[in-house]
């Protein structure tokens, strides 16, 4: 019966550390990248397109400011 619940104990502890590596691996899938476009006295941009590339992959994403010219990309690598 005690080796029974040694083994269960065990099994627990792996899934448990199995389940964190996961739950890690997930909050690092992307990162937030923000930036604002300002022309040269600091006025806000509207319809700047920006691009940003990922220098991994060569993937290009192209955003457009909006009003206050800013942009933000939530799920750049």
């Amino acid at each position: 019966m005690r080796r029974g619940y040694a083994v269960l104990a065990v099994l627990l502890l792996v899934a448990s550390a199995v389940l964190v590596s996961q739950a890690k691996n997930k909050e690092n899938t992307g990162r937030l990248l923000e930036g604002k476009v300002v022309d040269r006295s600091d006025q806000p941009l509207v319809d700047a397109v920006v691009y940003l590339t990922d220098t991994h992959t060569k993937a290009i994403k192209t955003y457009i400011t909006g009003p206050d010219g800013v942009f933000a990309s939530r799920d750049f690598p």
